[in-house]
């Protein structure tokens, strides 16, 4: 039979080993929170990669409208303003995408000024997807379509892939029935990482120099 000692020290020890130790309960508890905070840190995460990712893709597609936009003015403000030689604007496809039709100004001959053959940007189908209102490639967009530059004797030249359909647009400004002024606009598009279809518009004036 233990003493009164023993049994006071046997009853210490247990009171000890609750205190030291965890609960079934106080463990379930504690595991339950721990999730918590690991679903809210994942959460926060993964909308901060989608911002960023998304910002990223935006970024990429006005990049892509700035290069188009400067491949355009590069030619188009040196082109005649219908004096010496004609400028016509006209439409592509069936989303309303118009073009414009010009010759450049080539250098001079006896004080008259030389002209290239004409040049036209326009639109023509994106790839594998007809102008039909079907997203036929699978994409996510919808009868995309390319800006391209084209002039008889020279390769086309692609300027610019996935542009909205009938966004592309010149919009000339006439004075004595000239035209000295013409502003481009065109929006372009892009799929993020989520499968969003995302757009970045650009517009330019341009006073055309050979008036």
């Amino acid at each position: 039979m233990k003493s009164p000692r023993g049994r006071g020290l046997a009853l210490s020890e247990r009171r000890k080993a609750r205190v030291e130790g965890f609960t079934l309960i106080e463990i379930m508890i504690s595991i339950a929170v721990l999730a918590v905070l690991i679903i809210g840190i994942y959460t926060a995460l993964a909308a901060s990669q989608s911002m960023y990712a998304t910002g990223v893709t935006r970024q990429e597609i006005q990049d892509r409208v700035r290069r188009a936009l400067n491949e355009i003015s590069l030619e188009l403000r040196q082109a005649s303003s219908g004096l010496g030689a004609g400028i016509s604007f006209g439409t592509a496809g069936t989303g309303g995408d118009e073009t414009v039709t010009f010759c450049m100004c080539t250098g001079f001959a006896a004080g008259v000024p030389t002209w290239s053959a004409p040049i036209t940007i326009g639109s023509i189908d994106g790839d594998n997807d007809p102008d039909n209102g079907l997203d036929d490639n699978n994409n996510r967009m919808i009868d995309e379509r390319k800006i391209v530059r084209t002039q008889t004797g020279v390769q086309n030249k692609i300027l610019a892939d996935y542009l909205k359909e009938g966004s592309l647009r010149f919009t000339r400004n006439i004075t004595l029935g000239l035209v000295d002024r013409v502003q481009v606009d065109l929006t372009l598009q892009g799929v993020d990482y989520q499968g969003r279809v995302i757009e970045a518009s650009g517009t330019v004036i341009l006073d055309l120099r050979n008036q």
